[in-house]
């Protein structure tokens, strides 16, 4: 009976597409796995958005904490991409397998919390200029 096309195969030999594939999925999941990552992809269209998602029983600390946090910030609702990564690091900071990535994880949560704490309106380069020449025009010299 032939071998299928597969891990199996690459093992013995074969560099076709679907064994070279098959084989580089096996090693990223490994991959993963060995750091108490989690192997599944998540499904883009099953983001964790605060508003989205129900509080769970099960959420810790650090989700909490960032949920109401998030729930008090009006930039969250504008910026719903940041929102989801940071719910997903927080239940990465409270899951016990994931101690290898913490300090990373924790890292990446403070600047997202930064970026979203800052001033909801975001201006460019020319209206902050403006803004500074607009007050007292005493000071401008001829």
């Amino acid at each position: 009976m032939p071998l299928e096309h597969g891990r199996t195969r690459y093992t013995r030999g074969c560099r076709c597409d679907v064994c070279t594939a098959a084989e580089r999925d096996y090693q990223r999941n490994r991959y993963r796995r060995q750091r108490g990552l989690p192997v599944d992809q998540p499904d883009p269209s099953t983001l964790n958005v605060v508003a989205s998602r129900p509080i769970s029983p099960h959420d810790g600390p650090v989700v909490a904490a960032v949920r109401a946090e998030l729930t008090a910030s009006a930039a969250a609702a504008e910026r719903p991409g940041l929102t989801a990564v940071a719910l997903a690091l927080a239940e990465i900071l409270d899951d016990p397998q994931h101690v290898a990535t913490r300090p990373a994880a924790a890292r990446q949560l403070v600047a997202i919390l930064g970026t979203l704490s800052k001033r909801a309106q975001r201006c460019g380069k020319l209206a902050v200029v403006k803004s500074m020449t607009a007050g007292d025009s005493s000071q401008v010299r001829p």
